[in-house]
């Protein structure tokens, strides 16, 4: 099961005054950000943000609440701005780093952290976006830990939420899945995070206690019904226990939530080649590439799909696409091999 990550540009809410009416209604969508009623905060931010006077921090705060909606795009344009209106301090260097991480500019990213680092080693929140370079890198996973475990000296409760939930991301990559669990857990200590539960519920299933895992996602569910991630982690789920008709029926019901969140696109590729419904397999996979195209993984699924249906010279190209990105598949480049044989190419 996948783990579900997010970026952590939540982390840098900036608060404000209350001296005028842009300000309250920026402090208003900030209760109600805290309180996870995103469409709510969503509102109140572009309230405010129509006023002549923009409210400091009002830009990063929407593109907080909008990343949590899943809407990437509207997320960027608005911490775009955030960076043009906002001062060069600590907070907007974070936020230029934060958003490199969402471009998956991750070694950027960290070259920024780095940088700060060297001028704050003990800063908890520079801590923390550093660690964060480092889950997404998915490099040095010792090192992350240490610096996440220097986050949570913070007396800021968001900092530590957020550092309980990547070290939850490493456990669960270094396949340490108790440790992984408590530090989700650890999360509901500072907030309601629907994601934190479902990520609990992924590694209490992995531990086998597959009763307590059901009981997470429902907690999740009850956070955020709405949540594609959600919606997603249900039908993997249940495709798990074999429940094939309730696992198709929630796979449709997230793709209707979002059609950007590729492990959805991933789910239903794998269930149509367990399946051997190629033609649907093709056009999933064929999704996620459209979301991502240097996902190595799901070029060789396409390869494979494409081979099983007869579709040659497609497969060679997918095959060719997968050892580009992966020179170390050597499955796909011994399929890419038989391939050019068969269609005598060079």
């Amino acid at each position: 099961m996948q783990v579900m990550t997010r970026l952590l540009i939540a982390l840098l809410l900036l608060g404000c005054a209350t001296s005028n009416n842009a300000e309250r209604e920026h402090r208003n969508a900030l209760k109600h950000h805290e309180a996870a009623q995103l469409g709510l905060a969503v509102d109140l931010y572009r309230k405010a943000l129509s006023h002549k006077e923009k409210p400091m921090g009002a830009y990063n705060n929407l593109a907080a609440a909008l990343h949590q909606q899943t809407l990437v795009k509207d997320a960027r344009k608005s911490l775009k701005r955030a960076l043009d209106q906002t001062p060069v301090t600590l907070e907007s260097r974070l936020n230029k780093s934060l958003l490199r991480l969402e471009a998956g500019q991750y070694k950027l990213a960290l070259k920024d952290c780095r940088s700060l680092l060297k001028q704050k080693p003990t800063h908890p929140l520079v801590n923390l976006v550093t660690g964060l370079s480092l889950v997404l890198e998915k490099v040095e996973n010792e090192k992350a830990l240490s610096m996440l475990k220097l986050a949570l000296s913070s007396q800021d409760t968001a900092v530590r939420a957020q550092a309980h939930f990547a070290r939850g991301v490493i456990y669960s990559r270094i396949k340490e899945f108790e440790l992984a669990a408590s530090e989700f857990q650890s999360v509901s200590r500072y907030r309601m995070d629907a994601i934190a539960h479902a990520n609990r519920a992924i590694a209490l299933s992995k531990l086998g206690k597959h009763e307590q895992s059901m009981q997470q996602l429902a907690r999740a569910a009850d956070l955020d019904s709405n949540a594609p991630q959600i919606a997603y982690l249900q039908a993997l789920l249940l495709w798990r226990q074999k429940k094939m008709e309730r696992a198709n029926k929630e796979l449709k019901r997230a793709r209707t939530l979002t059609p950007e969140y590729a492990p959805i696109f991933e789910l239903d590729a794998q269930m149509a080649i367990e399946k051997r419904d190629w033609k649907r397999a093709i056009t999933a996979l064929r999704k996620v590439l459209s979301l991502n195209n240097a996902n190595a993984r799901a070029q060789f699924n396409l390869g494979f799909a494409l081979l099983e249906n007869n579709e040659l010279k497609a497969a060679h190209d997918a095959f060719g696409s997968a050892v580009k990105l992966d020179p170390q598949d050597a499955e796909a480049a011994h399929n890419l091999s038989i391939l050019s044989k068969i269609l005598a190419l060079p």
